[in-house]
C-alpha cells in the first residue's frame, strides 16, 4: 500500500485473484487492495480525485454488472433486469453499445495476465444530457453517465463524466465478469497510454 517504486514487482495481499504487476516509475500509489478492489493512481494524482472526478486512476474490480442511475443519490443505482443479471463481457458491451447517452468504440479482444474478454473506450456523448444527481457527502449536483457497479465482493459505481474517457477491459473470471477500469480524464496529468501499459501488464493468479 501507498507509494510504489519503479521496476519493482509488487503482489496484492487481499484482491482474489491475486494481482501481480509493477510500475515503470516512481510516483504511481497503490491505494487501494481489498478482496474485490484494486486501485492504482499515477504520479501527479490523489485518491481524493478518484471519487471527485478530477484524477486519473487504474481500478480493478473482481465482479461487475452493469448499472443505471436511481432516483436522485449518486450512490444509488439499480441493475437491468434479464440477462444482464449475469452478464458475460458480450452482455456488457451490447449493453453500453444500446444507451443513448454513451459513446462505446467497437470491443477488441483481449487477453490480460491470463484472463480473456473484450475492451472498449466508453465517453458520455456531448449531444446527450448527462443524468443528474445529488452527491451524498455534500449534497452537492453530479452529471454522470452511469456505467456499472461491484457485485461479489467489489464495492464501486462508476460512470463517465464530461472530458473523460473509460477504456473498460471486461474479462471472464469463472463465472463472473472482473473489469480493469481505466480512467482518462482531460484536465488530469496521466496519458491514457501510458496507463495502459500498466494496465495490459497486470498478472492474475490461475
Amino acid at each position: 500500500m501507498g507509494p510504489l517504486e519503479a521496476g519493482v514487482t509488487y503482489t496484492t495481499r487481499r484482491f482474489d485473484p491475486a494481482i501481480t504487476y509493477s510500475v515503470p516509475e516512481d510516483g504511481w500509489s497503490n491505494f487501494e487492495d481489498l478482496y474485490g478492489n484494486f486501485l492504482l493512481v499515477p504520479p501527479g494524482n490523489d485518491p481524493d480525485g478518484v471519487n471527485q472526478g478530477t484524477s486519473d486512476f487504474i481500478g480493478v474490480y473482481r465482479s461487475v454488472l452493469p448499472t443505471q442511475p436511481g432516483p436522485s443519490s449518486c450512490g444509488d443505482t439499480q441493475y437491468p433486469l434479464g440477462k444482464y443479471a449475469d452478464p458475460t463481457p458480450e452482455d456488457l458491451v451490447t449493453y453500453y453499445q444500446d444507451q443513448a447517452e454513451l459513446v462505446v468504440t467497437e470491443p477488441i479482444a483481449t487477453t490480460i495476465g491470463g484472463l480473456s474478454g473484450l475492451v472498449v473506450d466508453i465517453e458520455a456523448d456531448p449531444d446527450v444530457a448527462l443524468t443528474t444527481c445529488r452527491d451524498e457527502m455534500d449534497g452537492s449536483e453530479v452529471e454522470v453517465d452511469w456505467v456499472m457497479s461491484g457485485t461479489g465482493g467489489s464495492d464501486i459505481d462508476l460512470g463517465v463524466i464530461r472530458d473523460m474517457t473509460l477504456r473498460l477491459y471486461l474479462l471472464e473470471d469463472e463465472d463472473r465478469v472482473l473489469a480493469i477500469a481505466v480512467v482518462d480524464v482531460l484536465s488530469a496529468p496521466a496519458s491514457l497510454a501510458s496507463m495502459t501499459d500498466v494496465a495490459e501488464s497486470l498478472s492474475f493468479a490461475s
